[in-house]
């Protein structure tokens, strides 16, 4: 399950412009690297306060931009 996807991205996140191309490949990733970091305890995600659902959000999107 990818956490954020090019709309959070661009309209929530306001990161740093990652290339179209490659974003969805990098928020996919990402979204891998938060579920290896919590135990897999994020696919518990629709289960999450909003709260947690956005900061699980915003880690995704950072991650994608490292």
């Amino acid at each position: 399950m990818t956490y954020a996807d090019a709309v959070y991205y661009k309209t929530v996140y306001y990161g740093v412009e990652i290339e179209a191309g490659e974003l969805p490949r990098l928020l996919a990733r990402a979204s891998e690297k938060i579920d290896e970091a919590t135990f897999n305890r994020s696919r518990y995600f629709d289960k999450l306060s909003d709260y947690e659902k956005e900061m699980i959000q915003k880690a995704t999107c950072a991650e994608a931009e490292a």
